[in-house]
């Protein structure tokens, strides 16, 4: 089982387990129900058993219902983590990894000709130079961080050479492993106990 696999059992699981809170929370807010529109019931002074069982029930179908919406965020955050994420043992991962590196090289390069081009004319040779996304991208940069001085701080590019490079090196591996066509198990000598 790949670990992708593993992972999409684990967002289902928290999605069965979010159903199961939601079920066990319906039959108790039915029970409490026909006390909904009763005032004299929820105003009645004093302690009333019955009110007091519909009030544990109401919270625990609350509670029951707080449980299902975190197990639904937690499925959420991991099916956007599958979304974006190149395990080693998925299928395709040597052109992901290829094509995540040509994109990173590709944005690597913009920042450094929008820094060039910041330089000869501002912002509006950025827009010029690398059109619009860039320009607000840098501006936004410019307006948080001004003490830079350019659209694209040099950790910024910097940081993308790092990514570049861990990604490289992730590709050696995921190329090595595609080129091995069986993993040589260890034979069995009978002396096994």
């Amino acid at each position: 089982m790949t670990r992708r696999e593993r992972m999409e059992r684990r967002a289902a699981r928290r999605l069965e387990w979010a159903e199961a809170r939601r079920q066990k929370a319906k039959p108790l807010l039915a029970y409490t129900d026909r006390y909904r529109g009763d005032h004299a019931f929820n105003t009645q002074p004093g302690h009333i058993p019955e009110r007091a069982r519909v009030i544990r029930a109401e919270d625990k179908a609350f509670e029951h219902h707080q449980v299902a919406d975190y197990h639904e965020q937690k499925a959420d955050g991991i099916s956007r983590q599958l979304d974006r994420t190149i395990f080693s043992d998925d299928p395709d991962a040597v052109e992901r990894l290829q094509a995540r590196i040509a994109d990173l090289e590709a944005t690597r390069e913009l920042r450094k000709r929008a820094n060039t081009a910041y330089k000869r004319g501002g912002i509006e040779a950025v827009r010029v130079a690398c059109g619009d996304a860039m320009a607000l991208e840098g501006a936004t940069t410019l307006r948080v961080q001004p003490y830079y001085g350019k659209p694209f701080p040099a950790y910024s590019i910097t940081n993308i050479g790092a990514n570049i490079r861990r990604l490289q090196q992730r590709l050696a591996v995921a190329q090595a492993r595609a080129n091995t066509t069986e993993y040589d198990e260890p034979a069995h000598t009978g002396a096994d106990r």
